[in-house]
């Protein structure tokens, strides 16, 4: 079965664009022998990621992501399963930049307050925006 899984956090320390993107070809590298696919947003010293692939690989991989001691504070949003991956073509994709940036102030009272019921439609919306955005893929397919 396909999983998804998104998560935010909080990096332990600054990160520059170049290291995000060299963060991501890392994972990258990774997920792609495992036949994971995903995106990664940092912003401000904040991280979402959406991982997805087969739920045995993605569990596996996500007990690791929650025990990297470069980020802190993890909150689980969406844990589901779906039909098709929304970012098929990236092992990790990244999103240098959005046009309105994200208020993570915002969006962890909400998320902490709402388990759930705010998950499905705003974080559809987020994914979305990731998507549409322009992401650079550090890993493109050959």
């Amino acid at each position: 079965m396909l999983l998804q899984i998104v998560y935010l956090s909080k990096s332990t320390s600054g990160m520059s664009p170049e290291q995000v993107t060299e963060l991501a070809r890392a994972c990258a590298q990774t997920n792609k022998t495992q036949g994971i696919t995903g995106v990664l947003y940092h912003h401000n010293g904040h991280f979402i990621q959406c991982i997805e692939g087969e739920d045995s690989k993605l569990i596996t991989l996500y007990a690791q992501i929650l025990n990297d001691p470069r980020h802190h504070d993890i909150l689980t949003a969406v844990i589901k399963p779906i039909e098709e991956r929304m970012f098929p073509e990236w092992h990790m994709g990244v999103v240098p930049e959005m046009q309105a940036e994200i208020d993570f102030d915002k969006i962890l009272p909400l998320e902490a307050a709402s388990k759930g019921h705010w998950n499905e439609a705003t974080w559809a919306r987020i994914l979305d925006s990731f998507r549409l955005a322009a992401v650079l893929d550090p890993y493109p397919e050959s």
